[in-house]
């Protein structure tokens, strides 16, 4: 049984995580073995719509509940959601990819460091010109930064030139995509993004059992 890459998804309430989850899914599901993990407190909301799009068979999606536990020292509680990858790799033991979306961060990155091998952080950049000048660790520590609704934002030259300098000052050389996730996604970096991280997965002998967390 292989260990699957395990990649967050985090932002603030609608950013476009789950629309980033419906997209990959759509992308990738026929050549990539994957499953996606949704966190909540206590809905399913979005687990429901991706398996309502049908993009992935309903037992690769998984809703993990975390109620009032949310949060733990400061992160999403690493127990449930180890639980749900457990859980996800038992049942789909060719299993390569394990998108998992956070509840909603603002702009920080509040997975533990432990349970993802890579993270994603989508901002909302029609929300103000200033969205990433405050900075956050998820806009500065995410493995890839995505500045989604570009093309809702009045001024838009003007947008792209403010909030790339504002992303090159929190980030350095890491890198950093503008999109518009539900209009005309354009997201060769990001596709290679996760075709990077799943070759690791190829690459790697297949061990007879998981190791407990």
């Amino acid at each position: 049984m292989q260990e699957a890459i395990r990649i967050g998804i985090g932002g603030a309430i609608g950013a476009g995580k789950t629309s980033l989850i419906e997209l990959l899914c759509r992308r990738f599901a026929r050549r990539i073995d994957m499953s996606a993990i949704f966190c909540d407190p206590y809905s399913d909301h979005d687990a429901a719509y991706l398996r309502n799009q049908g993009v992935l068979a309903s037992k690769r999606i998984l809703s993990v509940q975390l109620g009032s536990e949310i949060h733990l020292k400061g992160s999403i509680n690493r127990e449930m959601i180890e639980q749900a990858i457990q859980h996800q790799q038992r049942q789909l033991p060719k299993l390569e990819l394990i998108l998992i979306e956070s509840p909603g961060d603002g702009r920080e990155l509040s997975f533990h460091p432990g349970a993802i091998d890579a993270s994603i952080f989508v901002i909302d950049s029609s929300v103000s010109d200033r969205i990433l000048h405050k900075g956050g660790s998820g806009i500065a520590n995410s493995d890839l930064l995505l500045i989604n609704k570009i093309d809702r934002c009045r001024n838009q030259q003007s947008r792209i030139n403010l909030h790339t300098e504002d992303a090159i000052h929190w980030r350095g050389a890491q890198p950093f995509v503008f999109c518009s996730l539900t209009s005309s996604p354009r997201l060769e970096a990001l596709e290679t993004f996760i075709d990077e991280k799943v070759a690791l997965v190829r690459s790697c002998p297949v061990s007879e059992e998981l190791v407990p967390w």
